[in-house]
């Protein structure tokens, strides 16, 4: 933020001060009802007026300052971190995985081709009844894709990619979303190192 020198009060009290008597003298490019105002205030007596204003524009003049001061002193508010979500679902070596999403991306599954993966999506049970959209950017299947979050904060789907290579998922609620990866291993290439058939 650029850096901001706030007026000496009594600079802003005058402004104000000024201002007020502007509408007093000048009728020209004034609203009706601000006419209405300076017809009354023409009444009083001038020693009135002057301490009425005085009254008056010292506390407004105080209250913009202090408006303004605070408006600058304040330090920027930091945004609150992204909530996490957990994937739970069993990868190409048929052990169950629980991954956590970190900066809005989940870490990524290996799976076998063809392989149906059921997946469970935990969010915090706050999220129950939130809709949410669960789609492919690069292909695959996915089956029960667009429900809500039931009352356990439990999503649950299914996804399917049948050629090797990497598959997305995006995963849009109203105010959030996720990325989630699924890397299909090759046939003719079994041995992944992240990969690890279960006993």
């Amino acid at each position: 933020m650029p850096e901001f020198e706030l007026p000496a009060p009594n600079v802003v009290f005058s402004h104000v001060g000024r201002v007020a008597k502007e509408l007093l003298k000048s009728p020209s490019n004034v609203a009706p009802e601000s006419l209405a105002l300076r017809k009354i205030l023409a009444e009083l007596p001038p020693a009135l007026l002057e301490s009425a204003l005085k009254k008056i524009v010292f506390p407004l003049g105080l209250a913009v300052a202090a408006s303004l001061s605070t408006l600058y002193a304040s330090p920027p508010a930091t945004p609150s971190p992204a909530p996490y979500l957990e994937l739970i679902a069993t990868d190409g070596g048929g052990v169950e995985k629980h991954l956590f999403s970190h900066s809005g991306v989940v870490d990524q599954l290996v799976v076998k081709p063809n392989q149906a993966i059921p997946v469970t999506l935990q969010f915090p049970a706050d999220k129950a009844g939130t809709p949410v959209a669960v789609g492919s950017l690069d292909g695959g299947e996915v089956t029960g894709g667009k429900v809500v979050i039931l009352p356990t904060g439990k999503l649950i789907f299914t996804f399917r990619g049948q050629s090797p290579g990497l598959y997305r998922l995006l995963v849009q609620l109203p105010t959030e979303q996720y990325r989630l990866e699924f890397y299909v291993i090759d046939p003719n290439r079994p041995r992944h190192p992240r990969l690890r058939t279960a006993n």
